[in-house]
């Protein structure tokens, strides 16, 4: 008789479990994220390119060389746009 009513007193705790498992779950999974993105990364993501030099005149510098080879490029594929037009 003591376990119908222990069983009795636990059905409105287990269908609160089965309510709350998913809120709960969705906000553990969306604070473990947030706190797993801070604490695993020690280097921001490498795009895999190293700038030449650090200083404000090197990077001038080396803008100067990158628009210069853009610019470059860019009128190579118009010359070669041109030419498909003819």
């Amino acid at each position: 008789m003591e376990i119908a009513t222990i069983a009795g007193a636990l059905a409105p705790l287990a269908g609160l479990a089965c309510v709350l498992a998913l809120p709960v779950g969705m906000g553990v999974m969306v604070w473990m994220t947030a706190r797993g993105g801070k604490t695993t990364r020690e280097h921001p993501p490498s795009t895999g390119y190293r700038s030449r030099s650090t200083s404000p005149e090197g990077l001038r510098n080396e803008h100067r060389r990158l628009s210069a080879a853009i610019e470059e490029l860019e009128r190579g594929s118009k010359t070669v746009a041109l030419e498909r037009e003819r």
